[in-house]
């Protein structure tokens, strides 16, 4: 299934002080000629003009601020367009379910984001229903379309890793991004998208909660299920568990039992059937870690249908909407849900493709530099400002955005600044 939205932008104005640092790495001879032509041309001067530009700068040998403010004339270097640059793209998402809430609303996400910014961006996405065929044949589809950018939202990359490749000969290059799509990373692809930081926060609040339920002493063991599937931007969270249990401060901690291949494409059967065996194997277990965030609400409806709510307390990653409901009432065997600001990540998202498209330096650890916004909810979080509504493949649905989304404001200014957009 695929689906297109586009919107609507503005005009751009001229950009002088992004040409007066391309003059200023000429001038110093930091910057040879056939980079500079590379960026001019994003900037929107091209040709004989730009040629012309490093020739008389490279020359003069001075930096830009000795030089009279007419080197900057329109009549001579033309306007900068920044709207070839950044403006008018075609951004292609293969996404790997919208089944999961969580992806559609990175999607959404981005595209409001584009709007917001005036970036008359048409957004393409696919559902691959988890299928590594689909998800390479529409990669194949949107690289033979020619898209400007293509963003794999929790695809792994292995499955396309034929595809990326095809992507980055095409001419001109195709750009290939990711949001939790890691397979591990893969230094090829202009990678951007937090990787495993929710796990940190889940993992420790569910050790203290723990041991707050039942005892802190080294003989008071609590026993761990784990459930957990074969996508692969789990892997990095499972990490970061064993290796909290592997630790000598957390020896009253046991992983009694862990199932590993929860099927993401029949999560509720495959995800109850697990629980209920763990259940059966290990009767005194006292907590559940799920991995995948559509696993939350069937393993807790299974604790809660075993009768066990009262021992067994549920610990999920991103747990959809309805797992913030169920954690918020207070009567839920899930007690806690990690989150990420999935809003604040495909801003992230759009603004390291503008970082890209710029000519900006840009390198796969973007993201780590920019820190997404994340958390641990509870029932004490029921009143927070931060749990507010928000649009989800055109469905209106509870989420945890970070100040309520007041961060946005930043985001707009800075590209106003930078690349006169918004």
């Amino acid at each position: 299934m695929t689906m297109e939205s586009g919107v609507s932008g503005v005009a751009a104005d001229d950009h002088e002080g992004q040409l007066r640092e391309l003059e200023q790495g000429a001038a110093s001879g930091m910057l040879k000629r056939t980079e500079f032509l590379k960026r001019a041309a994003v900037l929107g001067v091209g040709g004989i003009g730009a040629a012309n530009l490093f020739a008389n700068t490279a020359s003069a040998g001075t930096t830009v601020s000795a030089r009279p403010q007419r080197s900057f004339n329109a009549d001579r270097v033309g306007r900068i367009n920044w709207s070839a640059a950044l403006k008018n793209k075609t951004i292609a998402i293969p996404t790997y379910t919208f089944s999961d809430e969580n992806q559609q609303t990175l999607n959404q996400a981005i595209v409001d984001a584009a709007k917001a910014a005036g970036l008359n961006w048409k957004i393409l996405q696919t559902d691959t229903q988890a299928s590594a065929q689909t998800a390479q044949t529409a990669m194949d589809a949107y690289i033979a379309r020619g898209v400007d950018a293509i963003i794999l939202d929790v695809v792994p990359a292995r499955f396309v890793s034929a595809q990326i490749d095809k992507a980055h000969k095409h001419k001109p290059r195709i750009p290939v991004f990711g949001i939790f799509s890691f397979s591990p990373l893969t230094l090829d692809v202009e990678y951007a998208g937090v990787l495993a930081s929710d796990a940190v926060y889940l993992t420790e609040y569910m050790f203290i909660d723990q041991r707050i339920r039942h005892g802190a002493g080294p003989k008071d063991i609590k026993k761990i299920g784990i459930l957990d599937t074969v996508v692969d931007v789990t892997a990095p969270r499972r990490a970061v568990i064993d290796g909290y249990i592997g630790s000598p401060s957390y020896k009253d901690f046991k992983v009694v039992g862990s199932v590993n291949d929860v099927d993401p494409a029949n999560v509720t059967t495959s995800a109850t059937r697990a629980v209920q065996a763990l259940l059966t194997a290990h009767p005194d277990i006292t907590a559940i870690w799920t991995n995948y965030p559509p696993l939350g609400i069937p393993a807790a409806q299974a604790v809660e249908q075993a009768g066990k709510q009262a021992q067994v307390k549920v610990y999920s990653h991103v747990a959809q909407s309805s797992g913030i409901k169920a954690v918020l009432s207070g009567k839920s065997a899930m007690v806690a849900t990690s989150w990420v600001d999935l809003i604040y990540t495909s801003w992230g998202m759009v603004d390291s493709i503008l970082a890209y498209f710029a000519g900006k330096p840009y390198t796969q650890t973007h993201q780590w530099t920019s820190p997404v916004p994340t958390t641990a909810i509870d029932v004490a979080r029921r009143n927070s400002p931060d749990i507010v509504k928000v649009n989800s493949g055109g469905n209106e649905i509870v989420n945890w955005v970070f100040q309520g989304g007041a961060w946005k404001a930043d985001f707009l200014a800075r590209w106003k600044k930078q690349y006169n957009v918004g």
